[in-house]
């Protein structure tokens, strides 16, 4: 082992069969190098942060990487959505060239298997790298990678980059969310490569097409095939200062799900594509199929998509592509439910039987397409067959982050009595009172919020020093139901004023104590005029929660606009369901019952939103005794 700030913090220097495992390590360039080492194995290991996760170099063989939590989460330009992320990559590439992979893949032996890794908030994912253009000297490196069933998430560049020869290369059954680009298909030299059954979520581009100067090698084989995209392009074409001809013969696109607004996306000028195509399922991101990203769309909006989804046909017509594929521009999208982040097809999926069995020209079936392999419906498009849940990856318990100082992790929830625990003798509590009963071996909530208190008196008591002294990693913050006029001089605070400079100073009194401030809107009121329609008086303070999040890059959970949306589906008579069993005409408040389901929706924000956090806890899946409208919300 080697202890240095340039140097890795494990290398296992040419020795075979090192296993390397349970390991917490960081702030490392390197985390863990695989050098010269044959049939190694790095497993349960928790690297966080370090600038390169885990490498593998200098003919490395037949190793195992499965099971470990790979970050580099200071580095808080991860985000590729967040306001300021393409400053920062064009400073990074044009400035440092500060690419850092979560598991590099160098000039090895190849025959590596790579599954059930998590890399979340690095910049780079899981790369192959071999015999790279600006230093090729291995044309046979990195053969025979399985590179498959990683959850990769949140990154300011590439999900999954294939470069060098890339000979049977398989790629499969991961999923890839939130990145500039799913998966980078970097001039492969060689090939076959496939890439299989793979998820892409949210990200910018799912699948890119790349080459710079003579990085252009029309005699590699690639097949891209049973995949699922939710990009605005299909498919992008990406090449720089090409000095030859741009032609991709073979590569094929095949049985793959597109849930986007265009065929292709290319850098002008480029020739039409010339890949080969078959059976893809196009789905328009429109009026009747948006994303759970997307905005909503006027008039002029949606003509403009729709006129860029027809060029798009228009194009492929012209290039002789996808003659027999499908394109679907009206209708939902068929997936079960994407707000929940389940991707799985619904019986009546467009996507449904629509595909051929695509062979190797030697007969065989491709990869993951043999006899057995893949359930029933293997005629419909996309990764996953109908009747194939949404997979939850990786396969494996995550490790619980540690604090340096490897003591327990401490949550701070501050508040006030919508967020705060149980009322003694009664049926009431706030949304932390479930969230404390769901953590994860290491982790503790403290629970602070108290009723009646308003992002000022909170302050004034207090109760702000007392929640900081107890040093917390983490710090959530929701206020707004008693800074609302007519709460007296004591606690109300101008929306757009006060309201906004209390929350400033509690994230940048939260940093400057080291703990990571996450802003929540305030939990929607349940009340209801005459006609059963919702009223929301809570907007414009949790509009200023947002807008001081936006500004100060803090994470932010929208509890106000998701409990918003549940509430008005519900007539007023179901959410009286959520209130005090003693007093079931409290619009605001919630019994014990009502509570869990609110810490649940809480829950599925962090999931979406800040899932570094969510894995502190495990939510039950058993609501305490109550009403069948809290038994129906909770679905």
């Amino acid at each position: 082992m080697t202890v240095a700030p340039d140097k890795p913090i494990v290398d296992t220097n040419h020795q075979d069969y090192c296993v390397v495992r349970n390991l917490t390590l960081r702030n490392g360039t390197t985390g863990i190098l695989l050098r010269g080492t044959g049939g190694g194995l790095v497993e349960h290991c928790n690297i966080d942060p370090a600038d390169f996760g885990i490498v593998l170099d200098e003919g490395a063989k037949d190793c195992v990487v499965r099971y470990n939590s790979i970050t580099m989460n200071p580095y808080s330009g991860a985000d590729p959505q967040s306001k300021g992320s393409w400053d920062n990559w064009q400073a990074m590439k044009i400035g440092g060239f500060y690419d850092r992979v979560g598991i590099d893949i160098k000039n090895t032996l190849g025959g590596h298997d790579i599954h059930d890794n998590y890399i979340h908030e690095h910049w780079d994912g899981i790369g192959d790298h071999g015999n790279p253009p600006w230093n090729a000297n291995d044309p046979d490196a990195n053969p025979n990678l399985n590179i498959h069933h990683n959850l990769i998430r949140n990154l300011n560049d590439d999900g999954m980059e294939t470069m060098g020869p890339s000979v049977n290369g398989q790629w499969h059954h991961n999923i890839v969310m939130r990145t500039i680009c799913g998966c980078r298909i970097k001039a492969p030299q060689k090939g076959p490569l496939y890439i299989y059954r793979n998820i892409f979520i949210d990200n910018i581009e799912d699948l890119r097409n790349w080459g710079e100067g003579q990085q252009s090698y029309p005699e590699a084989t690639v097949w891209v095939y049973h995949n699922t995209s939710t990009s605005n392009a299909a498919v992008n074409m990406n090449y720089h200062d090409l000095q030859a001809p741009l032609t991709t013969p073979h590569y094929h696109y095949l049985n793959n799900l597109f849930w986007c607004r265009q065929w292709i996306h290319a850098s002008e000028p480029l020739p039409l594509p010339d890949w080969q195509t078959g059976s893809n399922v196009f789905i328009l991101a429109g009026p009747d199929a948006l994303r759970p990203w997307d905005a909503p769309l006027d008039e002029e909006e949606s003509n403009k998509i729709v006129r860029q989804w027809q060029r798009g046909i228009e194009l492929a017509m012209e290039a002789g592509r996808e003659t027999n594929s499908t394109w679907v521009a009206e209708g939902p999208s068929g997936f079960t439910d994407p707000l929940e982040g389940d991707y799985s097809l619904r019986a009546d999926s467009p996507a449904r039987n629509r595909t051929t069995t695509p062979e190797l020209d030697a007969g065989k079936s491709l990869p993951g397409m043999e006899t057995g392999a893949v359930p029933d419906h293997t005629g419909d498009a996309g990764a996953l067959p109908y009747g194939t849940p949404m997979p939850q990856l990786p396969r494996f318990k995550l490790p619980t982050p540690m604090r340096p100082d490897g003591g327990e992790t401490l949550i701070v929830l501050v508040g006030d009595s919508t967020v705060t625990g149980k009322t003694a003798g009664q049926d009431q509590a706030g949304w932390g009172w479930a969230l404390q009963h769901w953590t994860t071996p290491g982790i503790r909530v403290e629970n602070t919020a108290m009723g009646g208190r308003s992002s000022r008196s909170f302050r004034t008591e207090g109760r702000w020093d007392a929640a900081m002294a107890l040093a917390p990693d983490w710090v959530l913050i929701q206020f707004g139901h008693n800074d609302q006029p007519g709460k007296g001089p004591e606690r109300e605070s101008d929306a757009e004023t006060d309201f906004r400079d209390h929350l400033r100073r509690y994230v940048r009194e939260a940093r400057e104590q080291g703990a990571k401030p996450i802003l929540v809107t305030p939990v929607c009121r349940r009340t209801y005029s005459s006609k059963g329609e919702l009223r929301d008086s809570l907007e414009p303070y949790a509009e200023s929660v947002r807008i001081v999040a936006e500004e100060m890059q803090v994470p932010c959970l929208d509890l106000h606009q998701f409990s918003r949306e549940q509430f008005s589906q519900m007539a007023p008579a179901e959410s009286r369901a959520f209130g005090p069993t003693n007093n079931p005409e409290d619009k605001t408040h919630f019994s014990t019952a009502g509570s869990t389901v609110i810490a649940q929706w809480v829950l599925v924000l962090m999931r979406q939103d800040i899932p570094e956090l969510a894995e502190y806890f495990e939510s039950s899946a058993h609501i305490p005794a109550g009403p069948k409208q809290l038994e129906t919300a909770n679905k």
